[in-house]
């Protein structure tokens, strides 16, 4: 299985987290740039809440992704 595959298929909360630590950013860090709290990251990255509207979004910027590449195909 080649890498892009292996990643296709991660959930969202996950690639949030291998994406962030790729861009070497803790939750904190990566929490300011997309303009939230730490306790928002810490909630995503463990799939207690989901990031909705604008926060998708400015998740999807820090990260050079598109919404389909972390979060799948809209409903």
């Amino acid at each position: 299985m080649l890498l892009a595959e292996r990643f296709e298929s991660l959930t969202w909360r996950r690639k949030i987290a291998i994406l962030r630590q790729m861009f070497g950013l803790n939750q904190q860090e990566f929490a300011d740039k997309v303009g939230t709290t730490q306790k928002n990251v810490a909630l995503w990255e463990t799939g207690n809440t989901s990031p909705r509207g604008m926060s998708r979004k400015a998740i999807c910027r820090a990260l050079e992704a598109t919404e389909t590449e972390i979060f799948g195909q809209a409903v």
